[in-house]
């Protein structure tokens, strides 16, 4: 199978400096022809790009060398670069420079065989292709390594769907190198299970593609697979012509996996012709380099064949110890095919526990719930250190200032013992800032050259040899807590993805049992207060009931108060309404007694004239005229003021009397009215009135001209004291079937804003202490919400209008309604 390619998923960024894409432009064009230079140039940028903390020219030139280190047959050798560069990328968030080097690391455990995390990694590629909207080239190369592994464990017929996915997506991001990568795949996986037409197709066309753009390895890998094929239909001077032609090809460009395939076919096509001495020269020609770059998939058919061959001449020694070589070739293969269920089986067996067994019962342990913080990082540190297999285990905890961190003790592995922990702020530690304003887990392959640690080296990780780290955060809900935090001494550890997931674990018991420390704490705090509240509850509860007490007569003082001031309030809008109606008796009684003043004198002059005997029939006759016109004024006058005094007892009734009944709103305003109509042209305002049709209610007349009264007063005394040609407007109109509109509007002064959620309070005036007692709008409130059933609303603008909108019901409710002592 195809093993290597190029796969970067990116062009050059702008963000990398022009010498640092004119090196990276060079590798590329060295890749396929000059492979040891192209790996120096990378060396020494990665180097370079270290030194100058530029990430980007960092994992590019990684990817190339993890590129060129697994043509050349080193892909595992590769392995520690590749992680270091992941680790940068992960840092720096470079989504498709990390699905890059995702492939390659899986390609480097999938040429050694390691399945399981061959697999990981690609899945872990293909997902981040999937969520970040990443590289369409990386994704079918996932694609591609994962079908491989199928082909490699005998399930063609999936690798080959998976070949396929792959194979649809080209049009995405078209490239003749990746199209003919993805082609050979798939023909070897038609050609194994014996769709033999169509993969002659396949290869004839990646072929083509290889040639015109001069992709030598995989022109050598096409002849190889066309060679296997016409081998496999027994057509050997077919096959001989691919197989030479691959081999001298993958020679030229120094291709040593293809080297080692085809030499491996070209045996065969020998033992075929009976030239079974040269075919075993061929095939241990071929041995010395799969041995060499541990290409253990070819090394074991290599040893397979040598079995057939010496058997054939005899050589049944030679024989029997290659075909155990090729078998314990093929139990490593299998093994590392199925590793879980090797694990499982000495899990079981009690030989070695795992990780998973060791987790279960550490979170099981009862100092996790304890609440004895010391004891449970003991246990906590010492179990850490044999599940991930690390040297040093600590648990770093955020101190107050939030600027530091410090570890109570830390578990060393080798003395088997916890000693003093470490404490880092930001002048020993120069990242720790950078973590804590995004505290992520740090995964450091190498914490030499981690973005987050590096600066912990010189000081702190040389001197104590180590080389690889993993710190997790530890949360408590709602905050950071500190770092679960695991060293790894001696050669760079590569942390795999079960590693990491035990490591969170590891990190979530630490957080329960930080959680329950903290609980355990609270309790006792809680306990120790409740004990403080019982010895003082009898005295409080002395205390309370006597300021109930205080309280219960101040209440009961006020609503006396409140009653007193409620009553008169009704008192002085019924004084409001006598001042009017005395304004209006005065005129019509001061001309009645003018009249009867005028007749009185006339009648005595009359009187003195006829008994003197000096009256004559003129001035009798004037005198009877006098007497008619005065006694008709006399009786209009009273007359009139009679209609007024019937009119004020009328509304004096209804405005101290709540009695129910049906009545028209217009009679009823138009009397209230009437009343004010001297008063309010003595001031020199004007009243207008716009009352529609007939507004027929079952309501409380009493209540409504108390309110109207009491508005009026409200913009004598208020909205238009000190001014004149004050406009006051009253009207009226129907809502709708069941409710009746009342508007009162006065173009005075205005209420602020910021007072009218307290107009209605009880005791709320802006005059107190110059005649304000603070109850008319409350009292206005409370009529028109109680009893009337309705509602009203303020609008107002300062300096132009106050205006009061009443919604009234046609049909008051039965007993009123209890109004709120107050509107919030």
């Amino acid at each position: 199978m195809l093993v290597h390619g190029q796969q970067l998923g990116h062009g050059m960024d702008e963000s990398l400096s022009p010498p640092e894409q004119q090196l990276l432009a060079e590798i590329d064009a060295i890749m396929h022809t000059d492979l040891e230079r192209g790996r120096k140039l990378c060396v020494g940028l990665i180097e370079a790009s270290r030194l100058m903390r530029s990430p980007l020219a960092h994992v590019q030139a990684a990817e190339r060398y993890g590129l060129i280190m697994d043509h050349q047959g080193h892909a595992a050798e590769a392995r520690n670069v590749l992680f270091e560069a992941l680790q940068v990328a992960q840092a720096q968030h470079l989504f498709a420079n990390e699905a890059c080097l995702l492939e390659q690391i899986a390609r480097s455990y999938y040429t050694n065989a390691e399945y399981r995390p061959a697999i990981q990694y690609w899945a872990r590629c293909v997902e981040i292709c999937e969520t970040t909207g990443g590289s369409d080239r990386v994704w079918m190369l996932a694609k591609v390594g994962l079908g491989q592994i199928y082909d490699a464990l005998g399930d063609y017929a999936s690798a080959a769907t998976l070949h396929r996915a792959a194979l649809g997506r080209i049009h995405l991001d078209y490239d003749p190198w990746l199209d003919a990568k993805i082609k050979i795949n798939l023909g070897v996986n038609l050609m194994r299970y014996g769709d033999a037409g169509e993969a002659r197709e396949v290869f004839e066309d990646a072929l083509a593609l290889c040639n015109e753009g001069k992709f030598w390895d995989y022109a050598a890998e096409s002849h190889l697979r066309l060679g296997e094929m016409f081998l496999r239909q027994d057509r050997l001077d077919q096959a001989e012509l691919h197989l030479f032609a691959g081999l001298a090809t993958a020679r030229m460009v120094d291709y040593r996996w293809g080297e080692a395939n085809l030499l491996l076919a070209i045996a065969e096509v020998k033992a075929r012709h009976g030239k079974l001495e040269e075919a075993l020269e061929t095939l241990m020609e071929g041995v010395k380099i799969s041995e060499e770059f541990n290409f253990i998939h070819i090394l074991e058919r290599q040893h397979l064949a040598i079995a057939r061959y010496a058997e054939q001449l005899g050589g049944y020694s030679t024989a029997l110890n290659a075909l155990k070589a090729g078998f314990t070739l093929a139990e490593r293969i299998q093994a590392a095919a199925a590793p879980e269920r090797q694990r499982e089986l000495e899990d079981k067996a009690g030989l070695r526990p795992s990780p998973a067994r060791l987790l279960v019962e550490l979170s099981n342990h009862p100092a996790l719930d304890s609440g004895k913080q010391e004891e449970a990082f003991a246990i906590l540190c010492r179990q850490a250190s044999a599940i991930m297999g690390v040297a040093r285990v600590q648990i770093l905890l955020l101190q107050e200032d939030g600027l530091s961190l410090k570890s109570p003790s830390i578990f060393i592995a080798a003395l088997d013992r916890l000693e003093r922990g470490q404490e880092w702020g930001q002048q020993a530690w120069p990242q720790l800032a950078s973590w804590l304003s995004e505290p992520e887990s740090i995964i450091a392959h190498d914490c030499i050259h981690h973005p987050l640690t590096w600066g912990l080296a010189a000081e702190y990780l040389q001197p104590l040899a180590i080389s690889s780290l993993l710190a997790f955060p530890v949360r408590v809900p709602g905050r950071l807590i500190g770092l679960f935090w695991m060293e790894h001494v001696g050669a760079q550890r590569n942390w795999t993805p079960d590693e990491l997931l035990h490591g969170s674990q590891l990190a979530d018991m630490c957080s329960r049992a930080l959680a329950n420390s903290e609980r355990k704490r609270f309790q006792r705090e809680i306990h120790q207060l409740n004990a403080r509240l019982m010895e003082s509850n009898e005295a409080l509860e002395g205390r309370v009931k006597e300021r109930t007490r205080e309280l219960e007569h101040a209440n009961e003082e006020l609503h006396h108060a409140m009653a007193k001031l409620v009553q008169s309030e009704k008192l002085a809008s019924l004084g409001s309404l006598v001042a009017g109606i005395a304004h209006e008796l005065n005129t019509p009684l001061g001309g009645a007694l003018t009249i009867a003043s005028t007749l009185m004198d006339e009648a005595q002059q009359f009187e003195d004239g006829m008994r003197e005997g000096r009256m004559k029939r003129a001035e009798a006759e004037r005198f009877v005229a006098l007497c008619r016109d005065g006694t008709a004024i006399m009786q209009r006058n009273i007359n009139r003021a009679s209609d007024l005094v019937a009119r004020f007892r009328q509304v004096a009734v209804d405005t101290t009397s709540e009695q129910r009944q049906s009545f028209d709103l217009r009679e009823v305003l138009g009397d209230v009215l009437a009343t004010y109509a001297g008063v309010l042209q003595q001031a020199g305002h004007t009243l207008e009135c716009d009352l529609a049709g007939a507004l027929l209610l079952d309501s409380y007349p009493g209540p409504i001209e108390q309110v109207i009264s009491q508005l009026l007063g409200n913009s004598l005394l208020h909205g238009l004291a000190g001014r004149s040609g004050g406009v006051i407007t009253v009207a009226a109109r129907e809502l709708d079937a069941e409710r009746i509109e009342l508007v009162y509007e006065d173009n005075g002064a205005g209420i602020p804003e910021s007072l009218h959620r307290r107009v209605f309070d009880p005791f709320f005036t802006t005059r107190m202490g110059q005649g304000g007692s603070g109850l008319g709008l409350y009292l206005v409130y409370n009529l028109i919400t109680g009893v009337l059933g309705g509602e009203v609303l303020l609008s107002s603008e300062v300096g132009h209008f106050t205006r009061f909108t009443m919604m009234l019901p046609r049909h008051a409710p039965q007993g009123g309604v209890t109004a709120p002592a107050a509107l919030s």
